[in-house]
């Protein structure tokens, strides 16, 4: 149930977030009055003056920067869904701390299905999942740590988040993408007690 409601809170805020800053808020919201241009300078050398602008353009116009496809396709999804879940949930804070074993990180009721319903219901286009937070958890089997999902109690060690979700948004014609961070705060503690001659 805790999962539940904070997958829905942080929903609820993407929404907010997103909404407040989206062309139809924006379009909804009362235009500044307009201001009158500042006087120039008159330019006192053939340098200073402006280059050649086309006829139809205006006075203000200068060269302009364009949108690859790719971004005007990000910028149209208008709405995503963050997904932050870590083993912080289990350690009561905010960041992973490095706490909790293994062997505590059993989210026997996680269900991606519920996410991407929600997803959909608040008309995100896409959800972005956090697959690796600084603590250096992984929800993915890998070999390259063994601070993740396959050594912990769920699913017998063979869970997988990120295959879970991308199978769930498939079924709601939604897109998927993940996050992971560089910092690795469990790598380097371990690093760091090697180091140190620490068991």
């Amino acid at each position: 149930m805790v999962h539940k409601i904070s997958v829905l809170a942080a929903a609820l805020a993407a929404v907010v977030l997103i909404l407040a800053a989206s062309p139809a808020a924006r379009a909804e919201a009362p235009a500044a009055a307009p201001t009158a241009p500042a006087e120039k300078p008159a330019a006192d050398t053939a340098k200073d003056k402006p280059a050649e602008v086309a006829k139809d353009a205006p006075a203000e116009a200068g060269p302009r920067a364009r949108p690859t496809p790719e971004q005007v396709a990000w910028h149209d999804m208008e709405l995503e869904m963050f997904i932050h879940f870590g083993p912080a949930v289990w350690q009561g804070v905010q960041y992973d701390n490095l706490s909790v074993p293994l062997s505590a990180i059993n989210p026997e009721k996680l269900d991606t299905e519920q996410w991407a319903d929600v997803a959909v219901a608040m008309g995100a286009r896409q959800i972005v999942f956090v697959a690796k937070h600084d603590g250096g958890f992984c929800w993915w089997q890998t070999e390259t740590t063994d601070y993740g999902v396959k050594n912990t109690p769920w699913r017998g060690g063979k869970g997988d988040v990120m295959k879970d979700l991308a199978a769930s948004r498939r079924n709601a014609a939604t897109s998927a993408s993940s996050v992971s961070s560089r910092a690795n705060n469990h790598l380097m503690l371990k690093s760091a007690c090697i180091c140190h001659g620490v068991p």
